[in-house]
């Protein structure tokens, strides 16, 4: 019998139904993502979240990031928060005994005998928070190499104390804290808005990821955007945003299948394949101007990329490997939308899985078989660096039914969750919708 979790969407099925409803399709989805944007909400909800956690750490910082901050946010999107405690150094929590509080909660030293924290200056009654059931003595044992932010079990205590405080804020309803996750996560309702949040305290490398499509800078009460990625052509987000949608309609999207930011690294690297746009290696090496978009190095990473507007660029000039040549791109592709759309489910249905990693830091395809780090020299220097000199615990997982490599964090496979049921049912729809756009 037929499956019919393997149909196209009717929806899908109508989209592709010429080459007029493909683009105007795609054109409603553009001005539907520009209708979800509320950038005055937004900085409303930024600043609440500062103010609510600032009598627990001091100064904080909160950023948006994803995909209401990269302009590729639909309805229903949630806000992704980065907040960042700036106040206090690593030492504050990382050296044994392993919470001196100097103040910072309102309670003397805390030593392992005494593991709790005085809350008296968050919560109108005193209360005491046992730490022997949030944060174990394994704790001092942690790599060395682990900053403020890169600790979990660190992050752990500030997610569930985070949770704890924002419970207290009248605006802040249904908080849950998840401290098990691989970046910890406090979620929450802002009620006014009915927006969803989810606050993440771990780095600032998912802020260095959104940049990569659009960069967002608070400059008093406005945002000054300068895009990048989505600079350099308009057919990318139009792309991004038809493949997030087709994803939404056949289920495939969720945390345990391919999330929204896996497909969008995925929708960029097909674009890179074609020569849309450049590899991320590309934003390191190219322009040396004065003007910076990104320049911060986050744990370790480096996450320092000057942007070549696209007004400056006669050319492109592509590193494709470390030892080829450079290859001048002088003919931008000129493909049609409705040609990138096709090429997208063609190249992604044929895909080798079983063999490849998508890299976007090189812009090509990687052998899974170089990460077993046999061949240190057909991978990205960041990764060699990081795994053998700073002894990092986690490596990429190169055996997944299907590998994405994050552009920044070279350990995490962005699709190392999806199942092989997953990725089939991707592969059969790909497949599916090609047959469709192939007839256009």
């Amino acid at each position: 019998m037929f499956d019919l979790d393997l149909a196209l969407h009717p929806d899908v099925c109508a989209m592709l139904k010429s080459r007029e409803t493909l683009l105007d399709h795609c054109s409603q989805l553009c001005l539907l993502s520009t209708a979800t944007s509320h950038p005055s909400v937004e900085r409303h909800i930024l600043r609440l979240l500062e103010d609510a956690l600032k009598p627990a750490f001091g100064e904080v910082r909160a950023t948006l990031f994803g995909s209401r901050a990269s302009g590729l946010a639909l309805p229903g999107s949630d806000l992704d928060i980065f907040i960042d405690l700036v106040t206090y150094p690593a030492e504050y929590w990382l050296d044994p005994p392993l919470y001196q509080s100097n103040g910072l909660f309102g309670c003397p030293t805390i030593v392992p005998e005494q593991r709790f924290v005085w809350l008296s200056t968050i919560v109108p009654e005193q209360r005491f928070v046992w730490l022997s059931t949030i944060v174990p003595d394994s704790h001092i044992n942690e790599s060395s190499n682990c900053t403020f932010h890169e600790s979990q079990s660190t992050q752990q205590f500030i997610v569930r104390m985070s949770a704890n405080v924002l419970q207290q804020h009248p605006d802040c309803k249904k908080v849950c804290d998840i401290p098990w996750a691989r970046t910890p996560i406090v979620k929450l309702l802002h009620a006014p808005t009915q927006l969803k949040c989810d606050l993440t305290f771990k780095n600032a490398l998912s802020v260095e990821n959104t940049k990569l499509l659009r960069y967002r800078d608070e400059g008093g009460n406005t945002f000054v955007c300068d895009r990048l990625y989505t600079a350099y052509d308009e057919r990318v987000k139009q792309l991004v945003l038809a493949v997030r949608w087709w994803s939404k309609l056949h289920t495939l999207t969720a945390s345990n299948k391919f999330t929204n930011y896996a497909l969008t690294v995925m929708t960029l690297f097909y674009l890179m394949t074609c020569r849309v746009i450049p590899p991320v290696e590309f934003l390191h090496w190219k322009y040396t101007g004065p003007k910076k978009f990104i320049s911060v190095s986050v744990t370790h990473w480096l996450c320092s990329c000057r942007v070549m507007h696209p007004s400056q660029c006669d050319s492109l000039v592509v590193f494709l490997s470390c030892d080829a040549p450079q290859q001048p791109l002088s003919s931008p592709n000129k493909q049609s939308l409705d040609k990138l759309v096709a090429g997208f489910f063609h190249f992604y249905s044929t895909y080798d899985y079983a063999t490849l990693v998508v890299c976007p830091l090189r812009g090509q395809s990687l052998l899974r078989d170089t990460f077993r780090l046999n061949d240190l020299t057909r991978l990205p220097l960041n990764y060699v660096e990081s795994v053998l000199v700073e002894r990092r615990e986690e490596q990429f997982r190169h055996y997944t039914p299907v590998c994405v490599q994050d552009p920044f964090d070279l350990s995490h496979n962005l699709t190392k969750a999806v199942s092989p049921e997953v990725l089939n049912k991707f592969i059969h729809l790909c497949n599916a919708s090609w047959e469709l756009c192939d007839g256009l």
